[in-house]
């Protein structure tokens, strides 16, 4: 009986947290941009929050396509690299 060593959270195979969370950052764009804020929101237009939060979903999209242009590149090396 062998025992294998368990693999950790950062190193295990997360293959559907780029698609997802690219999908769930750009309907929370969209909401923000096209829905308006009511009077008790704390997401008002021009808020430092908003801004932060529109911030995270950027940058959040912004790895994920350079996730995807590296898997296209490296197809055969993508378990290899940084962005597994």
């Amino acid at each position: 009986m062998t025992t294998a060593k368990p693999k950790n959270f950062i190193t295990r195979d997360h293959r559907y947290v780029f698609p997802v969370g690219s999908l769930l950052s750009l309907l929370s764009l969209s909401m923000l941009r096209s829905t308006p804020a009511g009077s008790l929101s704390f997401l008002k237009d021009g808020s430092p929050l908003t801004s932060l939060f529109s911030a995270i979903c950027l940058v959040f999209l912004a790895v994920s396509l350079m996730a995807l242009v590296v898997k296209l590149i490296t197809r055969d090396r993508y378990g290899e690299s940084f962005l597994k």
